[in-house]
């Protein structure tokens, strides 16, 4: 039995599709331990994992920076930890590997990162869907911050860092073995990535609890879900076009509408919605017509498989890229979000209901492509492969079952 070590940004975007990885390893008698705030204790723990009560890096004080750095380092040693995975967007979690000198596993709900395509393509992409909007610099704010913290973490565990001039390379993860929850066929420049880099599907698995969500006010008339995701959900304009192009129409609309945005700025609700803080999208997206969607990966992937098409009003530029490919699928309408309309809203909705079969058939091969890959299950044959010196071994035949 090995130990692993978990980590993640406390987002349910980036640690929901972990848990069925946790679940599976548990289930094969491994030992894991998720380290993460304590928001996400009781979902941890319902996947067989001891929850660490661990604060997020990115909010740290300088003093406390070091501290949690020591706290932390002694906890992975007292824990025997053999393998450190992680979430690309928590980068410290490559230092805390090299630091204890044991392998390191990167999870990724995006894309493979390399020469050919990073993630300075993704912010620099232009997009058809956003022709003329000018880009957004606010990268150029947080990232020399954010790279200065992970070169000071790295200096105190002394782990010399890959001299790089771009910043975004922080995001890479390019370690022994790396995984992600996305189709290959999602990925530009695909064939550039070896067999390092595991494309496995997706990471669905049902969830124990669907929270307070009232299903009993579901009252069978055909859904409309509306939701722009965990992170970038504070446009109450797009929220306040979709009241307007839905309201008193033969839709009931289920609006989540996350932290961001409060009831209060949404104005009057009308009688056909259902606006919400959060809702259970897997158990949600089984009774939904149409999903009006920010484009996440997760929100992508997952609207495939539970078969529904897919209106994306992207808020980033990756997400204008997930759009981009679910439109040259069939799989979906791309709206601009700097000017999306009631018209336009309303245009997209009919157009896919008018087409539905066209819809239907592209995603249903889609799904099939994706069950494919593995899922979960195959993403455990690989991890289970990296042995102690970080050396990949031949996959199992079940990893491609």
């Amino acid at each position: 039995m090995a130990k692993y070590a978990f980590f993640s940004i406390p987002a349910h975007g980036h640690v929901l599709p972990t848990l069925p990885l946790v679940a599976e390893l548990v289930s094969r008698g491994e030992h894991v331990n998720y380290y993460m705030t304590g928001e996400h204790k009781d979902s941890i723990e319902a996947a067989g994992a001891r929850w660490h009560d661990f604060p997020f890096f990115g909010k740290l004080s300088l003093e406390d920076e070091e501290r949690g750095t020591n706290i932390l380092i002694e906890s992975l040693r007292a824990e025997q930890t053999d393998f450190i995975i992680y979430d690309f967007f928590f980068i410290w979690g490559t230092l805390f590997a090299r630091a204890l000198q044991i392998p390191a596993i990167n999870i990724r709900g995006t894309y493979a990162n390399n020469r050919h395509f990073s993630m300075q393509s993704i912010h620099q992409h232009k997009s058809h869907i956003w022709r003329g909007k000018d880009k957004d610099d606010s990268a150029k704010y947080f990232m020399p911050p954010l790279y200065a913290q992970f070169a000071r973490i790295g200096k105190f565990l002394n782990v010399p860092l890959p001299l790089s001039d771009d910043p975004f390379d922080v995001f890479a993860g390019n370690e022994a073995l790396n995984i992600y929850m996305m189709s290959r066929k999602f990925q530009p420049y695909a064939q550039t990535f070896d067999e390092r880099h595991v494309f496995v599907g997706s990471s669905i698995q049902s969830r124990a609890s669907n929270g307070d969500f009232p299903f009993e006010a579901l009252d069978g008339r055909p859904l409309l879900y509306i939701a722009l995701g965990t992170l970038f959900n504070h446009r109450a304009d797009i929220f306040k076009t979709c009241l307007k192009a839905f309201a008193q129409t033969s839709w009931q609309v289920v609006l989540s509408r996350g932290r961001q945005s409060t009831i209060f700025a949404l104005g009057p609700v009308p009688a056909n919605f259902l606006v919400v803080n959060y809702a259970p999208q897997l158990e949600l997206l089984k009774r939904t017509a149409i999903f009006i969607s920010h484009g996440g990966m997760n929100s992508t992937i997952e609207s495939i498989m539970a078969g529904v098409p897919v209106i994306y009003i992207p808020q980033i530029e990756e997400q204008a890229i997930n759009a981009e490919n679910a439109e040259k699928f069939g799989l979906g309408i791309a709206l601009n979000p700097e000017n999306v309309t009631v018209d336009q809203l309303r245009d997209a909705v009919e157009r896919i209901t008018n087409s539905r079969a066209y819809y239907e058939e592209n995603i249903q091969a889609m799904r099939s492509s994706i069950q494919s890959e593995g899922g979960y299950k195959r993403a455990v044959d690989a991890i289970l492969s990296l042995n102690a010196r970080g050396e990949l071994a031949p996959m199992s035949s079940s990893s491609s079952s």
